[in-house]
């Protein structure tokens, strides 16, 4: 099994644990369309049992450092402004909710909100390492992304309305 696939098989596990979850919150949960992943960034769609707060979420699996590191990565977070194709990445998707898994919870944040932190904080000018992207552009090689790292103990100080699912 490639790399890819083992990847995608970490993010449908941290999909699966949110749905689970989410139920146990009190919310019925349906998978978005395959359009609805691919094109509008958008995993689930939450309906509350008590009638609001219903929400489309685009869930975040934890992320190693590194292809070869051994441990997972909570305090870092990476955002994508523009995809592998140069379209709008999922920070201009069209959920209403990010959830980053970490290693004891979700913590589920408003997406716009997200967004006009992280258009306020990143460099614009690019980086050519991945270890330097903290703040800063990065584009992978042969790839026409934009993405930046940035920690997750500033987004929480900065957006309003997170909500944290223990797992």
């Amino acid at each position: 099994m490639g790399r890819h696939a083992l990847e995608m098989d970490h993010g449908e596990k941290a999909e699966k644990l949110f749905r689970d979850i989410a139920i146990q919150e009190g919310y019925s949960v349906k998978k978005s369309t395959r359009y609805s992943n691919i094109a509008e960034h958008i995993d689930f769609h939450l309906t509350s049992k008590i009638g609001f707060n219903n929400f489309s979420v685009d869930v975040k699996a934890r992320k190693k450092p590194s292809r070869n590191a051994t441990w997972y990565e909570d305090q870092e977070v990476w955002v994508e402004f523009h995809n592998v194709a140069g379209k709008e990445g999922w920070l201009y998707g069209k959920a209403d909710k990010i959830a980053f898994e970490r290693e004891d919870d979700f913590v589920i944040v408003p997406r716009s909100e997200l967004t006009k932190f992280c258009e306020k904080s990143v460099a614009p000018f690019f980086v050519k390492n991945a270890k330097e992207a903290l703040y800063k552009s990065y584009r992978r090689n042969n790839r026409k992304d934009v993405i930046s790292k940035v920690l997750m103990a500033d987004i929480v100080e900065n957006v309003e309305n997170i909500i944290y699912w223990k797992k």
